[in-house]
């Protein structure tokens, strides 16, 4: 259930705006939608982490907003968190894997989860 409430939002996103240069049922739009929910997830999971973890006056919005909500971090801590983050940022960069071109822009995009402040 958490799985689901979390990413919803974040992975939607991300999968309509890379899923739509692939047509469904081919390779290309099934690699786009696994690189999306794992980005989408990973992003979320860092945007709780943030709310803990992170300076408001940084990220231009106050933190500790989500104390009393069913959060990555209030399941799994914050290190399981940051590890459940990183896992996802695995995951979206093994789906690109073999795509026939280049994917490092994605790639970096899906890494730079991992290191934003806001």
């Amino acid at each position: 259930v958490v799985d689901h409430d979390l990413r919803v939002d974040a992975e939607q996103l991300i999968q309509e705006f890379l899923v739509h240069d692939g047509r469904p049922g081919d390779v290309t739009h099934g690699q786009y939608a696994v690189f999306g929910q794992a980005v989408g997830l990973a992003f979320q999971i860092v945007d709780d982490l943030l709310d803990v973890t992170g300076d408001a006056a940084v990220m231009g919005k106050n933190t500790g907003m989500d104390e009393n909500k069913m959060t990555w971090v209030a399941l799994r801590g914050i290190e399981g968190a940051r590890e459940d983050a990183a896992e996802h940022v695995r995951l979206a960069a093994e789906a690109l894997r073999d795509l026939p071109w280049d994917t490092g822009f994605l790639e970096n995009i899906a890494r730079e989860n991992l290191i934003r402040i806001n």
